[in-house]
């Protein structure tokens, strides 16, 4: 059960552990990596921005929200769309979870920001 991802950097052999899977952006010069545990606490619930160098790989950003970070597209080199799931306890849903908007991370103020 489970399952766990890591990059390597092709030039130097570093790696590193990202908490999901790598969705590289327009430019291959940063990733985002969503990680959606809802309920079994196994793996982070979490988006992570990291950075890649000639030589290794550094986690810029990281957000832990209240939804599961479903899917996630880049719009540009310093937006991204983040597609979330929450949970829903309907009789009518067997796996407790529901599509339940759209966020969106951006690049600003020489920080990342998660706009929810």
């Amino acid at each position: 059960e489970g399952g766990s991802y890591m990059v390597i950097n092709h030039h130097s052999g570093q790696h590193a552990f990202p908490s999901g899977y790598p969705i590289a952006s327009p430019d291959g010069k940063i990733f985002l990596s969503l990680s959606e545990d809802m309920f079994a606490g196994y793996n982070p619930n979490n988006i992570e921005i990291w950075k890649v160098s000639s030589i290794d790989f550094n986690r810029i950003a990281k957000f832990e929200p209240e939804w599961g970070p479903r899917s996630g597209r880049w719009l540009n080199l310093h937006s991204a769309r983040i597609y979330k799931r929450c949970h829903d306890n309907s009789k009518n849903n067997p796996i407790g979870l529901k599509a339940c908007g759209v966020a969106q991370i951006e690049f600003s103020d020489s920080k990342w920001k998660l706009f929810e």
